[in-house]
């Protein structure tokens, strides 16, 4: 099941693109303001898909409240989200202020991003996939795996190479345990392996050295 999230504004033209690229939606979410134009956009596109989309569902959210907007979007996929089901946002259209609250969302609820360019030519060509950096659910992690990823930053706060070795030295634990940890770090992004360089500036092909990449500062800057 695919569900697609878009903030209207007072033009459907952004709108249109993006759903028209979009293939295997299930379920349109249209979050309109009080705004007797924004609504009447809504409901126009609405009207414009209703015999291609199984489900479309017109929602109001708050015009200037960022954090509105974010527990709407959060609601939607609360009260969808189960196994199999996909989500998708269009930040072009609204103000500004919707179009960062919707981003915002999306790294929660792991949507991709559509942005729709105002130009001319093939659709195909106007409506971009923004790449956005996966969502890490840290609160799954073992307390050895958080501490790990805490100590790394710690080290690169104070210019410390690290390696496989000396994390398990740290902790007290064999490498293949290091490994482990190590292995759930670089899946989900937050760390990286890159060529070990000792003291005297030369590359040792035998070691890697460890560092955190930026979603993996952010993350271990606000761990628990």
């Amino acid at each position: 099941m695919h569900v697609h999230i878009a903030p209207v504004g007072f033009s459907k033209e952004p709108i249109l693109k993006v759903i028209s690229m979009i293939h295997g939606i299930d379920s349109l979410f249209l979050l309109h303001t009080t705004n007797d134009d924004s609504k009447r956009t809504a409901e126009e596109i609405r009207d414009t898909f209703s015999c291609m989309i199984p489900q479309i569902s017109l929602r109001t959210i708050p015009f200037s409240d960022f954090m509105g907007i974010v527990s709407a979007i959060y609601g939607i996929y609360d009260e969808t989200n189960c196994r199999d089901v996909s989500y998708s946002v269009n930040i072009t259209g609204g103000t500004n202020l919707m179009a960062a609250a919707t981003c915002y969302s999306s790294y929660y609820i792991r949507a991709k991003i559509y942005y729709s360019l105002n130009s001319e030519g093939p659709i195909d060509s106007q409506v971009i996939e923004i790449t956005a950096p996966k969502a890490v659910d840290v609160s799954g992690y073992r307390s050895m795996t958080k501490d790990i990823l805490r100590y790394v930053f710690v080290c690169r706060n104070s210019g410390i190479p690290v390696t496989s070795t000396q994390i398990a030295s740290k902790f007290g634990i064999n490498k293949q345990k290091a490994g482990y940890h190590i292995k759930i770090l670089v899946e989900d992004g937050l760390l990286e392996k890159y060529p070990y360089v000792n003291e005297k500036g030369i590359v040792d092909a035998r070691k890697n050295s460890l560092r955190l990449t930026a979603q993996g500062v952010m993350i271990a800057s606000t761990i628990n």
